[in-house]
């Protein structure tokens, strides 16, 4: 078995605006060719969007800016349903996230929240949100 996947780490970069959006662009690049792949599985997109830390200064919302996590997750599950039902995508897997340095079971707590509203507003019934996290962070969640 055969697997391929496209790993895009918004972290190994300067998170500028323009570097930002230039990631989303390629997020989506990546899922339309995957989108008119013949045959075969598609690869697995892994994002793994900035830690909660991070702020996302372009983006206000009641006065304060969007913590940059939440941005980039929210910016590629809304592009990903879309893609997927624009081209009726077949997809019954993923999207994948690798969520960053989990500090403790807060963290863990609120992103099960974002990522059960979002497969609750998108309904996702059939694909499910897929998270991977660093085992050196699992104490601190536990």
């Amino acid at each position: 078995m055969k697997l391929s996947m496209n790993f895009i780490n918004f972290i190994s970069y300067s998170p500028t605006w323009n570097n930002n959006l230039a990631a989303q662009f390629n997020l989506v690049d990546a899922l339309l060719r995957s989108a008119h792949e013949k045959g075969g599985k598609r690869p697995a997109i892994i994002v793994r969007p900035r830690s909660l830390n991070l702020n996302e200064d372009h983006v206000i919302v009641d006065g304060e800016p969007v913590p940059g996590a939440i941005f980039d997750f929210g910016v590629w599950m809304y592009h990903f349903h879309s893609i997927s039902d624009k081209y009726n995508l077949n997809i019954d897997e993923g999207p994948y996230f690798y969520i960053p340095k989990l500090e403790n079971h807060l963290e863990a707590r609120l992103w099960n929240d974002i990522i059960t509203f979002t497969e609750d507003y998108f309904k996702m019934v059939k694909v499910r949100l897929f998270c991977i996290v660093d085992k050196r962070y699992l104490t601190a969640i536990l």
